[in-house]
């Protein structure tokens, strides 16, 4: 009531098949399974093959992505201790730069009083040369 129309056909054939006959039906179907089971064994170690592939070349890709983030950090490390001690030395710097140009200005006024006081020397000079008897001339001709 229950069973279905090749269960009852399969029942029927097997009351009138010999034993051998049975026997050479299950070897068949056994075979049968066999393959397919070798066959479905083939194509699971193709797909765990090229999967591993998959993952060997991901485990790479990562192990070299790994390699080059860690050189762009000692990158970025070296780079923020030199900022670091640039950053220390630039008030330094900056407040010598300052003196520097205080001093160069204090050198620029000295100069131009040492040249005032040369040019009122020549034209002084100038006068008193003029007075001499030697001819001799002091300044532009």
């Amino acid at each position: 009531v229950g069973v279905s129309f090749l269960q009852v056909r399969s029942a029927e054939k097997l009351r009138s098949m010999s034993a051998d006959k049975a026997r050479v039906l299950l070897n068949k179907m056994v075979e049968q399974s066999q393959l397919k089971l070798d066959n479905e064994g083939v194509k699971c170690a193709d797909a765990q093959e090229k999967t591993q592939q998959v993952m060997s070349g991901a485990r790479r890709d990562i192990s070299d992505y790994t390699s080059q983030s860690a050189a762009a950090r000692a990158r970025i490390l070296s780079t923020q201790m030199s900022m670091s001690g640039y950053q220390e030395k630039l008030p330094k710097l900056n407040d010598a730069l300052k003196l520097h140009r205080s001093k160069c200005l204090d050198d620029v006024q000295a100069l131009k009083s040492q040249i005032s006081v040369v040019k009122r020397d020549m034209v002084e000079l100038a006068a008193v040369a003029t007075e001499t008897t030697c001819g001799i001339t002091i300044g532009p001709s």
